[in-house]
C-alpha cells in the first residue's frame, strides 16, 4: 500500500496583540456602556488570547476600562 503525502497542518491564526486591541477598543468605546461589554464586543470582533476573557487579572480588561475611561473624558 503506498502512503500519500499528508496535508500541511494550518498553524491557527495568532492572537490579537496588544496594540490592535487597544486601537479597536478606542475607535468604538463610545458605542459600549461599559469596560465589559466594550471587552466582549472586543472577544467578538478580535481574536483575543485564551483565556483573556476568563482571567480578571488580563491585561485586555486593563485596556477596556481604559479606553472607557478616555472615551468619558
Amino acid at each position: 500500500m503506498e502512503r500519500k503525502p499528508r496535508l500541511a497542518v494550518v498553524p491557527p491564526p495568532p492572537s490579537a496583540n496588544r496594540r490592535k486591541v487597544r486601537s479597536w477598543m478606542r475607535n468604538n468605546a463610545e458605542d459600549y456602556e461599559c469596560a465589559t461589554t466594550l471587552a466582549e464586543g472586543a472577544n467578538a470582533a478580535l481574536d483575543l488570547p485564551a483565556g483573556a476573557m476568563d482571567d480578571e487579572t488580563h491585561w485586555v480588561w486593563e485596556e477596556a476600562l481604559s479606553a472607557i475611561e478616555w472615551a468619558n473624558a
